[in-house]
């Protein structure tokens, strides 16, 4: 596989397949856990305590986006595995909607036109412009059919979804959205700063800042280049526990050999840089470096 294959996977594809439904999977009361005695057969992209969705309660409760809309385009990744499908909304039961529009990270096709009912969670991460919004287990799609039920056929998983298959939820699916407990519930979303107003603001929230050199820079995918590290020249942490990275992940293309330094936060078992914009400076910016400098030394 192509190295950027890689990468992109490690990224984005781990995150839509795990964490996407991983949020989903925090509250036993929430669901069944699946274990050995089940004798349920999951593929990868199920954790070994994943939730069976027995009510739809649980799906409504879990998910951190309901809406229903229509597919109006899509846009890729440089990949084939995954894509951004773009949906007009009509009904909005759970989540925030800023505008009339959602970006739904997918791998499934689904066909532009086509009105769907989406049961999703939500993760961000400071690479990409746009949270990643997906699909409970990358399934929980229903198309909208004619007389107003939904079609399973994107339920790939029907053991991991026998909630779905209550005939009052194929023919009134608002209905059963609306009248369940489980919208009430939510839990605070994830939040990427796009932008800190100063250094100081951005220094003042960081996990750990160091000074590097990359010895090898690879573009993942057009929004995402993976960043190995030659030399962390200084460091400064605010948590002794934060790992030095041996890889960074950053969202716009870098120089090998030129020195950087880079504001990150503890994310997972790892660091991601801090913001969308800004993290990352520059020696050649003279003015900006020496500010940061000054402001590190000054500690």
């Amino acid at each position: 596989m192509k190295f950027w294959g890689v990468c992109f996977i490690v990224l984005l594809a781990f995150m839509v397949f795990l964490t996407g439904c991983s949020e989903s999977l925090n509250s036993s009361e929430n669901g069944e856990m699946v274990d050995s005695g089940y004798g349920i057969s999951l593929n990868a992209s199920y954790k070994e305590d994943a939730t069976v969705y027995k009510t739809i309660d649980q799906m409504t409760a879990d998910a951190d986006y309901i809406f229903k809309g229509t597919l109006s385009r899509t846009e890729t990744f440089e990949d084939p595995l995954c894509w951004y499908e773009i949906y007009t909304v009509t009904e909005m039961y759970k989540g925030e909607l800023n505008d009339r529009e959602i970006r739904l990270t997918s791998s499934t096709p689904h066909h532009i036109g086509d009105e769907h009912y989406v049961f999703a969670t939500v993760e961000e991460m400071a690479v990409y412009p746009y949270p990643c919004i997906t699909p409970i287990y990358n399934q929980a799609v229903f198309k909208v059919e004619d007389d107003g039920s939904i079609s399973l056929e994107y339920i790939v998983d029907k053991q991991m979804f026998p909630a779905v298959y209550d005939d009052h939820f194929i023919k009134k699916p608002a209905q059963c959205i609306i009248k369940s407990p489980g919208i009430l519930k939510t839990r605070q979303l994830p939040k990427v700063v796009d932008e800190y107003p100063d250094i100081s603001a951005m220094e003042a929230d960081f996990d750990l800042i160091v000074k590097v050199v990359f010895k090898e820079i690879e573009k993942c995918n057009k929004y995402v280049w993976r960043c190995s590290v030659q030399e962390i020249e200084e460091c400064y942490k605010h948590e002794q526990e934060v790992p030095l990275p041996k890889t960074i992940f950053v969202n716009r293309e870098l120089v090998a050999g030129e020195e950087y330094i880079v504001f990150l936060k503890k994310f997972y078992d790892g660091t991601e840089i801090s913001a969308r914009e800004g993290a990352i400076i520059s020696r050649s910016d003279s003015a900006m470096w020496n500010e940061v400098m000054n402001l590190l030394q000054a500690k």
